[in-house]
């Protein structure tokens, strides 16, 4: 529950005894997103005792960059194809789209003809194995293809990486059809989604950890560069190289607003 005594200098909104650090000395307001020192916010408690003043009503989130940060903010309202939700039981959820019709367009047809030759090869080496198995119909029986029991096996071993790049491509094509990159921040649990639906990779942080959030930039052997959010805290995760460039720098200055307002451990 929120404790009235306890509130957010910057905004005026109530701060659960959950969010208020005592170890680092520092309580997150999940209403703005600003982390503020307890000596400030028992000096703002002190100040609103003595002047009797009824506490603001709070209004809608409102997430503000800190001073400390070099990158542009957040945009807001977000981007087109980007997201920000606040649920009901306080969780944060930061969404942003994949989607791109000229990337699915290309990975589709290069998917169609990758997994056509691949996979016509995978029945020919599936239909020599169960003849020679005898596992196969009647019908794959009576005209079996004509390839060797060893020539078969080799076919196999190797064709199994072509299978891999072809189920890669085909998820690549899935994503830029209509997949999603999701930071969802629930009070010190971080949960990054990448993914089409309900399918797809989780990752996981500590949120009270975070020690800095950036857009990594990396350049290729073939001189074309790449971008993903990174978190830096416990362990390091990078995400959302899929997105555009404008939803990347949207979801990256958003998610280091919520999660590190503060300056970085050594300017503290």
């Amino acid at each position: 529950m929120p404790d009235d005594h306890n509130r957010c200098p910057r905004c005026r909104y109530a701060i659960p005894l959950a969010d208020i650090n005592i170890e680092q000395g520092a309580a997150l307001c999940r209403h703005c997103g600003a982390v503020t020192p307890l000596a400030e916010l028992a000096g703002a408690a002190s100040a609103d005792a003595s002047s009797g003043s009824a506490p603001a009503t709070p209004t809608a989130p409102v997430f503000i960059m800190g001073e400390h940060h070099s990158d542009p903010p957040a945009v807001d309202p977000p981007p087109s194809g980007c997201a920000l939700e606040t649920g009901p039981m306080g969780d944060i959820v930061l969404a942003a789209t994949t989607h791109s019709l000229p990337m699915a367009l290309f990975m589709g047809f290069f998917s169609l003809i990758w997994n056509g030759v691949t996979w016509t090869f995978v029945i020919l080496v599936v239909s020599t194995l169960l003849v020679h198995s005898g596992l196969a119909p009647a019908s794959l029986q009576s005209n079996p293809p004509n390839i060797p029991l060893p020539l078969a096996l080799i076919m196999a071993f190797f064709i199994t990486p072509f299978v891999l790049i072809g189920l890669f491509v085909l998820s690549l094509f899935f994503m830029a059809l209509g997949g999603r990159v999701q930071v969802t921040i629930d009070r010190d649990a971080g949960t990054v989604f990448t993914g089409v639906g309900s399918i797809g990779r989780r990752q996981r942080f500590n949120a009270l950890a975070v020690t800095s959030v950036r857009l990594y930039h990396s350049s290729g052997r073939n001189g074309q560069n790449s971008h993903a959010v990174e978190i830096n805290g416990a362990r390091r995760i990078r995400f959302g190289s899929m997105l555009s460039a404008q939803r990347a720098q949207w979801l990256c200055a958003a998610t280091r607003t919520i999660l590190a307002p503060l300056p970085p451990a050594s300017a503290r």
